[in-house]
């Protein structure tokens, strides 16, 4: 557990204090449908990821949006562990921006966890008077307490800003990355910055090298290519895009989806089909990656119709949306 503290505010004293936290139990991930053909608003979905609950690998509760093709993309917390000792903050709010529609949703998770409840929305039009921003992308608790939101565009359609995933383990030890196009999750021991050494990898999508709309590699390499996967009898449309670290380093878990459009131009199976998640049993000793072949939660079964997951959130904080200064 954390350190202990009298007035002690959310998260973790630090990393290391974070890595003995408790192991996930439930995840929030961001669902579109945009681009997919279902006329439905994107929600928010929570998944039990719990080995020992009877609903394991299931989506326990769906928070749709009030609007529709907002394009919900790399939601964050009010506050996080940078303001750990102070006790007049708490972690009970997930802050999602809208990527297409530059909505701002704010979902209530602290009052019941297992079913999130929406709490305010700030339109796009208060977004574009005060900050002339728009298309936005990512949010992140700061420092001070406050919430920063990155953008792509103007309100002209200019664009701003690169778009990727990658992540690195609480200790400092191990980085990880998806190659979404090539349909690869690498894990890179960084020990010595100055020399990466490839210690894992997964081919977890591969269609868009195996015959897709897109040739990247030479003919020879492509028949060296691994098949599409397969995880409990689900075929894996798209590759490995947002990934997410257990607290203890031990699990990482994975969507496939990256940005309706692109998903509908390079993967077109991953519209019909849906996303899906993944989970990867990790080797923290000598480095390694080992697919879970009992762990699939489907999104083309989704009561509306196959649904795209994007990136993943733990209630208690995760490797990659907490920040300590």
């Amino acid at each position: 557990m954390a350190t202990k503290c009298g007035n002690c505010g959310p998260g973790y004293s630090t990393p290391l204090e974070a890595m003995k936290g408790p192991r996930e139990e439930i995840v929030y991930l961001p669902c579109i449908y945009r681009n997919t053909g279902t006329e439905a608003p994107d929600y928010l979905a929570t998944v039990d990821v719990d080995p020992k609950s009877p609903q394991y690998c299931q989506v326990i509760h769906r928070l749709p949006m009030p609007n529709l093709k907002d394009e919900l993309h790399h939601s964050g917390w009010n506050t996080c562990s940078s303001c750990f000792g102070d006790s007049t903050k708490s972690r009970t709010k997930l802050v999602l921006p809208s990527l297409i529609s530059s909505r701002i949703y704010v979902v209530d998770v602290g009052s019941e966890p297992r079913a999130p409840k929406l709490h305010k929305v700030i339109e796009p039009k208060d977004i574009h008077a005060k900050c002339e921003l728009a298309f936005l992308h990512t949010s992140h608790c700061l420092a001070s307490g406050e919430v920063m939101i990155s953008s792509l565009g103007d309100v002209k359609g200019n664009g701003k800003g690169l778009i990727t995933d990658i992540l690195l383990s609480l200790d400092d030890r191990f980085l990880y990355f998806s190659n979404w196009l090539h349909g690869d999750l690498r894990q890179y021991d960084i020990s010595d910055p100055q020399r990466p050494r490839l210690t894992g990898q997964l081919f977890l999508g591969g269609s868009i090298v195996k015959g897709g709309p897109v040739q990247v590699l030479e003919d020879e390499e492509l028949k060296s290519q691994p098949e599409p996967l397969v995880v409990k009898g689900k075929r894996v449309a798209g590759g490995p895009q947002m990934i997410q670290l257990s607290l203890d380093g031990k699990r990482l878990y994975i969507t496939t989806s990256l940005y309706s459009a692109w998903d509908k131009q390079f993967y077109p199976d991953l519209i019909r089909e849906g996303s899906v998640m993944l989970q990867v049993d990790v080797d923290t000793v000598k480095g390694g990656l080992k697919l879970n072949p009992n762990f699939l939660v489907d999104f083309g079964k989704e009561p509306l119709g196959p649904a795209l997951a994007h990136e993943l959130r733990y209630p208690g904080g995760d490797c990659s949306s907490d920040i300590w200064i």
